[in-house]
């Protein structure tokens, strides 16, 4: 049986709210650290949500250039000329 939570998953989550609520709470306090801790938390996220936002934007630009620009299928064969060859036809000579 594949288990979603084990006891480690949650030791290392409680532990980590421990470490977050001091961080916060000694920040409120007044502590230099803690509040240069904080801001480096905060530019760290606003660094990963405005990639996200940037790579959201062009997943949908390059999703709606896609939909009003199809790519066609183009054939060898749709126009009246030979397809063009790799190595040019030559005249056999032994008939």
């Amino acid at each position: 049986m594949n288990q979603r939570f084990s006891i480690t998953k949650l030791f290392v989550f409680v532990a980590f709210a421990a470490v977050t609520s001091l961080i916060i709470r000694q920040a409120f306090i007044g502590a230099d650290w803690a509040k240069a801790v904080a801001i480096l938390v905060l530019g760290v996220g606003l660094w990963i949500g405005t990639h996200m936002v940037l790579g959201f934007l062009a997943l949908l630009t390059s999703s709606y250039e896609a939909k009003s620009n199809p790519a066609r299928a183009q054939s060898p064969f749709a126009t009246d000329q030979p397809a063009p060859q790799v190595l040019p036809p030559r005249a056999n000579e032994s008939e």
